[in-house]
């Protein structure tokens, strides 16, 4: 993350990465979806994919999180889900901002615990990781770590693709 713009000294700029396998088939579709939404972004994906064997590898595509409504983000997980649809989705990743804060540091209004850098996945078969940063992003272990998907301290973190 480090080397990337998403992350700067007091914010971060959300975005979703997917990891597929794409068929020929499924490239074209999936890029042709992508087109529909933003131009400019397709073609970006398009340059990122030539630099892998898309039929096998997983491949890591990423798509920015810019969400300002509770609408706009229902918009962009129902968009999300159709392009899952059209290739085999083995993980997602979110890099996005979290609360430590619990119940009780809330009460208390402990705004020291708030909107810490964070990466999320969730694997096809289960494993979910939750990895979080301070704001010179080293990595905050206490926090970090392995989880079973049903565990409350993700819930919120988790996107509906690998539910049951």
């Amino acid at each position: 993350m480090n080397d990337s713009n998403l992350v700067h000294e007091d914010h971060l700029h959300p975005e979703v990465i997917l990891w597929v396998n794409f068929s020929e088939e499924s490239k074209k579709e999936f890029l042709e979806k992508i087109k529909e939404l933003d131009e400019e972004l397709a073609q970006d994906i398009n340059d990122h994919l030539s630099q892998f064997k898309v039929e096998e590898e997983v491949v890591p595509v990423n798509l920015p999180l810019d969400v300002d409504t509770e609408e706009e983000f229902d918009d962009f997980l129902y968009f999300l889900g159709e392009l899952t649809d059209i290739v085999d989705l083995k993980a997602y990743s979110v890099i996005t901002e979290v609360s430590l804060a619990d119940e009780e540091s809330e009460k208390e209004g402990s705004e020291d615990l708030y909107d810490f850098p964070a990466i999320f996945s969730e694997e096809k078969e289960g494993s979910c990781y939750l990895t979080v940063f301070d704001w010179d992003l080293k990595e905050m272990e206490e926090y970090s770590g392995k989880f079973e998907k049903n565990e409350e301290d993700i819930e919120g973190l988790r996107f509906p693709f690998f539910q049951s």
